[in-house]
């Protein structure tokens, strides 16, 4: 079976995957709790013998889609708006949820 697992961040590949990525230590790449499970999962389902390939925002992902990344401005004011006490980016509701659906 060919499994993709999609998450807006993931783990590096490790040694054992075949490759070592440097990451920049101020970034919690792979450190956050979904990223470990990921990685866990991903483990068993290889083991099992299933394909497995991981969709994220960054570019060791084997489909990386860099809108993805939370961190970006565009999903840091929607979620200030969304969030926030006022929304400050968006003029109303209508145009925040455009941003959101784009």
């Amino acid at each position: 079976m060919r499994v993709l697992i999609v998450h807006f961040r993931s783990a590096p590949p490790t040694a054992a995957q075949g490759q070592c990525i440097d990451v920049d230590p101020q970034d919690s790449a792979g450190t956050d709790g979904v990223s470990l499970e990921m990685a866990k999962r991903r483990a068993l389902l290889e083991e099992m013998g299933h394909d497995v390939a991981v969709c994220s925002a960054y570019d060791w992902a084997e489909f990386p889609v860099p809108a993805l990344e939370f961190d970006s401005e565009g999903a840091t004011s929607v979620v200030r708006d969304l969030f926030g006490a006022s929304m400050d980016d968006c003029a109303g509701e209508s145009e925040l949820k455009a941003e959101f659906d784009s």
